[in-house]
Order: structure tokens, then C-alpha cells, then sequence
């Protein structure tokens, strides 16, 4: 639970009011990973299910991405289209697809509060993108394939739908525009939303990944035309300017206009189709992302709403031209008046009433529905309603009296079965086997993060005023609108505000709390049976938790890396990449572009003279001639990124932790954030770059080996620190970080806010590691070393008193917890941390970033962020902490202690004197590379998460011998002598999970 909601003193005094009813009722309540709650049935009424298919091998299957809902002409019949991850394996670890693929859900909604399921359709093996549209005459329905690039088309017969035909194949990869987009960006088409005339005959699909849109003659089942929305496409007197680019939306006026949402671009198209043929009529300017769109009955008005602006516009669609704008965030003064309203709400879809007095947006990411009215023809907000988690569409009831939403996410609890790299935890034999109990037990698994994740459908009436009334308060509290920290946490964070002029983030890859610290005996909530990279292995993350404190009810925001580098960083997740992200891990569709690079292409780079010199396969393509030549004249022109957060004042694409600091006039320095990978790529390729260069900035002359993707990065990113690279040891990147603080140290210039990547516990490149770290339990044990390293460093420099380092996972996919898959690892180390604690508070992500931006007097990055209490019951201001004259602390300390495991390995040489070292009693791996190279030949670890996750998962369990995986926890709950999980936890995590 947050704390009690504040209202600044100069909004409506009615709103106190509201707090307090809100804080009399009792309702099941679930703590989110982004530090929210959720009260998804607190509307009057309501009603709120799971999204439920029969499938072969899985008769109660959950599937996730609920993305989009369409209601038929005559208002009787509710789709449900969803777009997620929704795939599962066999015993064998094989894909099923019988048992994979995306699903239309179809509802009778004769009776309007009592939806009935009447079938759910499966498109076995096949891909969606949100993209589902009823013909007018409510005969048939269209769903846009995504990745598969084509189009579904289905009819009913008899009582039942079904799709009839073959797909429409809309033939991205054949044209030579795409063709040099797949070639030279290795981005396949995603074909997204979809538009219909209103005599049915003709379709258009917003081609999101090939900058486009294609119109399909519906009659005939042939695609009339691609038309390419980029200017320097249109008109060769526009080459190199932006626009049209990502679109996404579509909204089609009579049978001769169609709107298009330009997601990167910040702009509706305007398209005139005559005579089969679209052509440009306009380009439409509006703040932030937009996305769905929907007309008035008239056709007079366009409804459009934006992410990032987190505003529902309203175009005249005679003027093409915007006539008003809205934050859906709250209604007016909820806030404070005149004050800025914090980021990401992410509204995703509208919906108008049918007397269209009304507005209906579902925000992401305040898990709620803004009721939006209009006076004057001006927008605004009348209140809230509390939904799921992420909510993504709602529909309207043909009478107007009930709201249809679908949300796409829920809580992960215990995922025992997930079977990542999981070793037996033993001390002296490394791994044991893992998963061949799980796999004959739960078929393969099937734990693994989007997999554990499932849709809810929420039905319920539209509020009365009084009811809207308090649901906007419940709304507020269950977000943390104008939360204000205790008076305990003002002061501790005041006080550290004071002393700390340092502070150090170190981002690190995938794990769970279990699978390192599951072997704790301090009293933490850990269960040994997960433990996969026990003391053994991890020494210095273990002494971090003995040491300092066990953050033992800790979650990351996010799932896996493309949202964990948003949650990360802007403490939020744009709407598009959280539309994205689990089409992109799961069956294919839309580019990994939420760490900086657009389509692999480094769009820091202004220019596309700068792109040439940094990507020399891209000057090599270039300098053929046209078509290629022209064609990468128009390849994303410009800086933007789709997915980039903007900043609190809407600087676009400046909404992170960087921007923070710099804002506030504090110096930055980053090693390895936010790097384009494939530059290092190319030049590894050409052998400029190789393993064992261990010293970048000491060759003559120095060798660049990161190539920062955003602009504000450029001059601030160390050029010598070697990015995301499985081949590359830990140790060496804290030697490049080490070179550069020696020069700080010595010249006083140790920056404010040091951003420092260790990635080596992501694993990978067996066969071309260096230095034999070529073992998942050697490369973990040198990333553990490496930011142990960098511990002691602090600890015994002049910076160690006025320095705080926190350390985080960027997401906990690839391990079990027995408490949730969530639950990962976080330290907090430094001066005024507390000795030997354990802290059971629900913390989160943006818990960890509010208590950076409080440390360092920074702005809140989000709405997240500034909903929650910072951290501070990890620190005891009353300890006496002073400087050491030589350097170092009085109340802290560290050194670091390699892991046995190291001592075999080519960091031998660098490690401290080991007394009596005997090779023949070292801890030996399970498997020589030789073998997990032969197991993992032909896979890419070039990037994070490139890999489909249930192949791999199924190399490194065959890899595993000795006893078998626990499908269950141990049952010791060793929290504290035997008690259950932390009170926090002990909320309702299945009502309402969704």
C-alpha cells in the first residue's frame, strides 16, 4: 500500500473528501513491479475475468497481449484481438504450433453487462500487430498479420466465424524499397492497425517497420498499392527530411481519406485514395506519439491519442488541422494548478459514447480509463477509472451504458518452473542437471517471463457522478498523484541530499533474487533450492547483501531488456515498445530500438556523412549508387527515436536519468549505455577490434570501441568502454572505468552521476570468449568480481564518503524465484547505508531511481517515480561517517574477492595471490566450452535476448547433471526463523492480477 494520498492545498477541497472515502473502502488491492497498485473491480459493477483458450495440450491456457477490442455495426458482437507473446514448447523443448500463435476472442453483447464468450479463434503459428477491423456491413472482419506481413480475412457461417481464403500476402520482402530495408537494417515488415472504406471494398494497413501503407482491393483479394509516406519518397526535392516514418494508426473517411499515425514522426498523414491509388494530401503536426485514432459519427472529427504528450487530440478533419488537445493524465488541479503533470500516463486507445458527449481513453500507464467531456468543444477530463495493469483498448456499448476494456499485463508470482541456467547451487561442482523433472512435469516449462503473463477483460457500467468521483481518488492513490514522503523519509533523503555529491549506477543483466542469493542465512526471505550462482560463484554479491543490506522484496519494472532499459533509465516504458516488446521476443515483429539505435541504424548521428563514418558497411552500401545511394539518403532521417521518453517539459526524446542531471547543471560520464552495437560489430568483423584488446585508449593512436546512439550521450560516453560483448570480460571494462577515475581522482573531476554497465552475467559467445571465460558460471563470476572491484575502488578513495553506488538488474527474465519472477537483485552500498540489515519493504525499480533523483536533487523522470517513497529504510543517517584523510570512510568499507572459479581461467594472472593455490582442488566447470559451443553453434549473442529463450534455456539444461530442478520451493522460508512471505507481498496477487 503507498502512503496516504496529498493534495496540494490550493486544489478543490472536494478532493480531501474523495481521499477519504477512498481510504473507508476495502478492496483487493495488487502491488505492481512499477511500484503502483491495481484495483481493477472497484468500479460499481464491475466485472473482471482472465482471457481463458482450450488448446490442445493446454486447456486453460492465459494467453497475454490483449491489445485491441472492435464491436460489429449492429452492436451486438465484442472482438478481442490479442498481440503477445503466446508461445509454448513440448517436453523436448520443441516450439507447438498447435499450441502457439494469437487469438480472436468473440463476445455476445446482446445484452450489454452480461458479455457471453461464444468462441475463440485461434491463428495457429500465425502473428498479429493490434491490427483488427470489421467491414460496415458487419459480414466479415480483417486482422493484420504483423510479421507475417499480410492480411486475415473471416466470415461467419452459421452461428460460428472462421477465416476464409488464404491470407492476403501484402509483399514487403519482394519489393525493392523493402528489400533494402530488410538487407541493409535487418528489419522485416510488421504490418500494424487497419483502416476500412465505407463500402468495404478497400482496406489499408499501417506498415509500421517499412514506412508505409498498403491498400488492398478487398473484392478481388490483391494489393493495389504500396505508397511510401517518407517525403524524400514522395518528392525527391524533400530527400533527407523526416516524416511519415513508424506509423501505426489508421482511420479511414468515407471511401477517399485515410489518416495515418506517424508514431516517430509526431504527425497524422493525410492520404486521398481515387481511382485505386493513394496519393499525400497533408501532414498534420501534433505533440507526442500518436497512435490510435478513431471518427465521429459524422466523420467531422478525429480523436487521436498521443503517448509521451499523454493527450487526446481532436483534429477538424475539413481544416486537416488540430482544433484541441487534452492530458488524459487526471482532471484538472489533481495535480496542483499550474503544476506539471508527470509522464506516462501512455494513452493508447479512445472511445466515444454514442451520443458522443463522451470520451473514453484507456492509459496504460496509470492502469485506468479517463473519462474525457467536452464543453464549448473543448476537452476535458471529468475523472478516472481504475482497470488492470496496462490497460491497451475499450469499446462502448451501443446503448452507452457500458465500457469493455482489455489490459494486457498481470503480476508474476512464483515461477518455479522457468529453468534458466539453473544449477544445483552446490559449492564445489558448479551445475547440476535442472529441468528434466519440469519439463515432464509442466511441458517444457513454460515459466518463462511472457509466458507467465495473461490478458483480463474488464466489463463494467459507466460511473455515475458520484461514483466517477471517488474512483478518480482511488485512481490517484492507487498511482501516488502529489505523493509526499514521511516525514522520516523527507528527512533521511534531505540529509543524504547534503553529504551525497556522488553517485554511481550500475546496470546489470536478468537474474532473480533465488537464482544468486537464494543460499542466504541472514534472515532474508531466500530460498536455497533456486539458488543457481551460489556464494561459491558470486562472492561479492553476497558479501554486498551480508554486508550492507538484503533488499529481499525487491521487483524490476520491467520484463526483459527492451523494456528494462526504458524501466531503467526514464522509469517507464514508452506505449509503443511496450506494444512491441513481446511480439519482438516472441513469434517476430518490430525492432529492438529501446537502446538508443532505430532499426540498428545509430540515429544520434545527425547526418548521414556522420552514419557513413561510423557504420562502414553502410558507406560500402552507399557508395554503390542509386537506388541504395538515395535510398539511405532517406533511411530515418534525423535524431528522433520512436520509443525514446520525452523529458517533464516535453523535450522530446530528453526523459531520462542523464537528462535529470544534466538539467540540473550536474557533470555525467557513461560506460556503456546506450551504445550502438553494431558498429563494434562491423569493425570486429574487419579485426579493428578484437577480444584481447583490453586497452582501447592505450594504442597509438587509441582505438574507438563504443559509438554512442543518443545525442546526448555523444560527448559524454567514455569511447574506450566496450559495450554489451559476451566475448569480453567484466574485468577489463572496470580497468578502462578504473584508468579514467585514477585522472578523476588526480584532477577532481569524478563526475556526479557515473552510469557503468557490467553485462557479463547475460552470458553467451562460448566459443569466442576471451580470456576462458567461457562457462556461464566463469562469466558471471567475473562480472561479480568486476563490480566488487569497483566497490573497493570507492571505498578507498578520497570519493568513498560522499558517494553512494547502486547496483541493479535490468530485468529478472532468466531465472526462478519462489516468490516471483519479478523479484530480482538491487544493492545500495556506500556511506549511511545500513550493516548487515534486511530490508523487506516493496521496493522496485523506480523506487531505486527516486532515490538517485532524491540523492542528487533531480527531477522525477515519471509518473512512476514520483508516485513512490525513495528508498530509505536502506540507510542510518545517525551513523557517524567522516572522511579518512587518506581516503575511505570511518563507517564503511570493502574489499573484493574473486571467486575460486576465476583462478582457473586467463584472469589468473590478474588476481590477487591466492596462498597455497592448488590447481587440482579449484572448482571445475560442468562442461568445457568445447561442449556449450558445440550445443550453442549458430547462435547470435551479439545483442541481448537475440536467441529464442526456450531453445536456449534447453542447451544449458541438457548441459546441467546431478539433482533434479525443484518444481517447487523447499519449504524452509527462511525468512525469519520460518515465518511467510513479507506483509507486503501478502496482498491478493491473483484478484485482480490482470
Amino acid at each position: 500500500m503507498k502512503s496516504a494520498l496529498h493534495v496540494p492545498q490550493n486544489s478543490y477541497s472536494l478532493l480531501f473528501l474523495a481521499v477519504l472515502l477512498v481510504s473507508s473502502l476495502t478492496m483487493a488491492q495488487v502491488n505492481l513491479p512499477t511500484g503502483a497498485t491495481i484495483t481493477p473491480t472497484a468500479a460499481p459493477g464491475s466485472v473482471f475475468q482472465k482471457l481463458e483458450v482450450a488448446l490442445p495440450d493446454y486447456p486453460n491456457d492465459t494467453p497475454d497481449g490483449a491489445e485491441t477490442t472492435a464491436i460489429s455495426p449492429d452492436g451486438k458482437t465484442l472482438l478481442i484481438l490479442t498481440s503477445g507473446y503466446n508461445s509454448n514448447f513440448d517436453v523436448n523443448g520443441n516450439y507447438q504450433p498447435a499450441d502457439s500463435g494469437e487469438y480472436v476472442f468473440v463476445y455476445d453483447i446482446s445484452i450489454p453487462s452480461a458479455p457471453l464468450q461464444k468462441q475463440v479463434m485461434q491463428l495457429e503459428n500465425e502473428r498479429a500487430f493490434d491490427g483488427i477491423v470489421w467491414g460496415p456491413d458487419g459480414t466479415k472482419f480483417y486482422v493484420a498479420g504483423g510479421a507475417d506481413d499480410d492480411v486475415h480475412t473471416f466470415a461467419q457461417t452459421g452461428a460460428k466465424w472462421g477465416e476464409v481464403g488464404i491470407p492476403i500476402a501484402l509483399g514487403h520482402q519482394s519489393g525493392q524499397i523493402d528489400g533494402l530495408m530488410a538487407t541493409l537494417t535487418e528489419t522485416g515488415p510488421t504490418a500494424a492497425l487497419a483502416g476500412i472504406t465505407a463500402d468495404g471494398n478497400s482496406l489499408f494497413v499501417a506498415n509500421h517497420e517499412t514506412d508505409s501503407v498498403t491498400a488492398v482491393d478487398l473484392v478481388h483479394g490483391a494489393v493495389l498499392q504500396e505508397f511510401d509516406l517518407r517525403p524524400g519518397f514522395i518528392n525527391p526535392a524533400q530527400s533527407g527530411v523526416p516524416g511519415g516514418e513508424f506509423p501505426y494508426g489508421v482511420a479511414v473517411k468515407g471511401n477517399n481519406t485515410v489518416y495515418v499515425s506517424s508514431v516517430r514522426d509526431r504527425e497524422i498523414d493525410v492520404l486521398n485514395f481515387a481511382n485505386g491509388a493513394l496519393s499525400l494530401t497533408t501532414r498534420i503536426p501534433v505533440s507526442g506519439n500518436p497512435e490510435k485514432m478513431v471518427l465521429n459519427a459524422a466523420q467531422t472529427k478525429l480523436f487521436v491519442v498521443a503517448a509521451n504528450s499523454d493527450a487526446l487530440i481532436v483534429i477538424d478533419t475539413t481544416a486537416n488541422a488540430v482544433v484541441a488537445q487534452v492530458n488524459t493524465t487526471a482532471p484538472f488541479g489533481w495535480f496542483g494548478f499550474g503544476n506539471q503533470v508527470p509522464k506516462g500516463a501512455n494513452p493508447n486507445s479512445v472511445a466515444l459514447s454514442p451520443d458522443e458527449t463522451a470520451a473514453y481513453v484507456t492509459n496504460g500507464g496509470t492502469n485506468s480509463v479517463s473519462v474525457i467531456k467536452f464543453f464549448g468543444g473543448q476537452p476535458f477530463v471529468a475523472g478516472l477509472i481504475p482497470t488492470g495493469w496496462y490497460p491497451n483498448s475499450v469499446s462502448v456499448s451501443p446503448d452507452g451504458s457500458t465500457l469493455y476494456v482489455v489490459n494486457s499485463k498481470s503480476v508474476e508470482t512464483a515461477n518455479p518452473l522457468n529453468c534458466r541456467y539453473a544449477p544445483n547451487g552446490t559449492l564445489g561442482g558448479g551445475f547440476g542437471s535442472s529441468c528434466t523433472n519440469a519439463l515432464a512435469q509442466d511441458g517444457g516449462g513454460n515459466q518463462y517471463a511472457w509466458q507467465n503473463e495473461y490478458s483480463g477483460f474488464l466489463t463494467l457500467p459507466v460511473p455515475k457522478f458520484f461514483d466517477l468521483f471517488w474512483l478518480t481518488a482511488q485512481v490517484a492513490q492507487n498511482n501516488g498523484f502529489n505523493f509526499q514522503p514521511s516525514w522520516n523519509e523527507a528527512r533521511t533523503m534531505a540529509f543524504l541530499n547534503r553529504r551525497i555529491q556522488h553517485v554511481v549506477y550500475i546496470v546489470k543483466e536478468n537474474r532473480t533474487f533465488d537464482q544468486v542469493l537464494g543460499d542466504l542465512t541472514n534472515g532474508a526471505n531466500a530460498d536455497p533450492a533456486f539458488t543457481q550462482f551460489p556464494n561459491a560463484i558470486t562472492p561479492n554479491f553476497h558479501n554486498f547483501a551480508n554486508q550492507f543490506v538484503t533488499f529481499d522484496n525487491f521487483d524490476d519494472s520491467s520484463m526483459v531488456s527492451m523494456d528494462g532499459w526504458q524501466w531503467s533509465l526514464a522509469a517507464r516504458a514508452h506505449d509503443i515498445n511496450e506494444k512491441c516488446v513481446t511480439v519482438n521476443y516472441g513469434k517476430g515483429g518490430c525492432q529492438y530500438d529501446s537502446e538508443g539505435t532505430s532499426r540498428n541504424l545509430n540515429v544520434a548521428e545527425p547526418t548521414v556523412a556522420d552514419r557513413l563514418q561510423e557504420q562502414p558497411l553502410l558507406a560500402e552500401f552507399y557508395n554503390i549508387g542509386p537506388p541504395e545511394q538515395y535510398f539511405v539518403d532517406n533511411l530515418l532521417p534525423g535524431t528522433a527515436n520512436e520509443v525514446a521518453a520525452d523529458g517533464p517539459e516535453g523535450e522530446p526524446g530528453q526523459g531520462y536519468l542523464w537528462d535529470a542531471a544534466l538539467k540540473a547543471g550536474l557533470s555525467v560520464r557513461d560506460y556503456g549505455f546506450y551504445l550502438d552495437l553494431g558498429a563494434m560489430d562491423v569493425r570486429e568483423e574487419l579485426g579493428i577490434i578484437t577480444p584481447t584488446l583490453t586497452n582501447p585508449c592505450g594504442a597509438n593512436p587509441p582505438i574507438q570501441v563504443a559509438w554512442p546512439a543518443v545525442p546526448a550521450l555523444l560527448n559524454l560516453t567514455d569511447l574506450c568502454f566496450r559495450g554489451f560483448d559476451q566475448t569480453f570480460p567484466d574485468y577489463f571494462r572496470y580497468t578502462e572505468w578504473l584508468r579514467e577515475f585514477n585522472q578523476q581522482v588526480a584532477t577532481n573531476t569524478f563526475p556526479n552521476l557515473t552510469l557503468l554497465r557490467y553485462n557479463h552475467d547475460h552470458f553467451g559467445s562460448f566459443s569466442t570468449a576471451s580470456f576462458g571465460l567461457n562457462t556461464p558460471e566463469l562469466q558471471i563470476a567475473d562480472d561479480d568480481y568486476a563490480v566488487g572491484l569497483t566497490l573497493q575502488t570507492i571505498a578507498h578513495s578520497p570519493y568513498a564518503n560522499n558517494t553512494l553506488i547502486f547496483v541493479i538488474e535490468d530485468d529478472p527474465q532468466d531465472g526462478a524465484d519462489h516468490v516471483s519472477g519479478d523479484r530480482s537483485l538491487a544493492f545500495i552500498l556506500g556511506p549511511y547505508v545500513k550493516q548487515g540489515a534486511v530490508v523487506s519493504d516493496f521496493y522496485s525499480t523506480v523506487s531505486m531511481l527516486r532515490t538517485i533523483e532524491d540523492v542528487l536533487g533531480l527531477e522525477h523522470l515519471s509518473i512512476h517515480d514520483a508516485g513512490v517513497a525513495p528508498m530509505s529504510h536502506a540507510f542510518d543517517i545517525d551513523r557517524d561517517c567522516d572522511a579518512l584523510p587518506g581516503g575511505g570512510s570511518s563507517c564503511w568499507t570493502y574489499s573484493a574477492t574473486p571467486s575460486s572459479y576465476l583462478y582457473t581461467t586467463g584472469l589468473a594472472p590478474y588476481l590477487p595471490p591466492k596462498p597455497a593455490l592448488d590447481a587440482s582442488t579449484l572448482p571445475q566447470t560442468t562442461h568445457t566450452a568445447v561442449w556449450w559451443a558445440a550445443k550453442t553453434a549458430g547462435m547470435d549473442f551479439s545483442k541481448e535476448d537475440l536467441n529464442d529463450p526456450q531453445a536456449l534455456n534447453r542447451i544449458i539444461w541438457e548441459g546441467m547433471k546431478g539433482t533434479p530442478y525443484p518444481t517447487t520451493g523447499s519449504g524452509a522460508e527462511l525468512k525469519r526463523g520460518g515465518t511467510p512471505q513479507p506483509e507486503s507481498r501478502q496482498v491478493d496477487r491473483n484478484a485482480g492480477s490482470m
